[in-house]
């Protein structure tokens, strides 16, 4: 799985197009798309910052999980835990939708192939 994966992963699981998370990041329309190298530290610093559930770690090794437990402090400055991070099991199952989806469009698409072949066929 490349980085590139990893961000798309991450933005299905979030329901927002790699654009969004570009723009929303600070980075430049597209930089996924060329991306070749592990990003700069500026670069993994903006991400963080306008993602913080999203794991670093993960994201650049695919180690460990994708959403990291978040804390937030109260109005008295205690912190409260609040896991936003489905366990890695439910990840796991978020994956295999996607993966069966991904098949499910890729059979319809074949088939809608198929079948815009044959009418062109019968036009003639």
């Amino acid at each position: 799985m490349t980085l590139r994966d990893r961000v798309l992963a991450y933005c299905k699981l979030k329901n927002i197009a790699i654009s969004a998370f570009e723009r929303t990041s600070g980075i430049s329309n597209g930089y996924f798309n060329s991306v070749t190298n592990r990003p700069s530290k500026t670069i993994l610093s903006k991400i963080e910052q306008a993602f913080p559930d999203l794991n670093i770690d993960w994201l650049l090794t695919n180690e460990g999980i994708m959403i990291k437990k978040l804390s937030q402090k109260n109005i008295h400055g205690d912190n409260i835990g609040m896991n936003f991070s489905p366990d890695h099991t439910e990840i796991d199952r978020y994956y295999k939708i996607i993966e069966m989806k991904d098949e499910q469009i890729k059979k319809r698409d074949e088939q809608i192939d198929r079948l815009i072949t044959l009418l062109e066929k019968r036009e003639k």
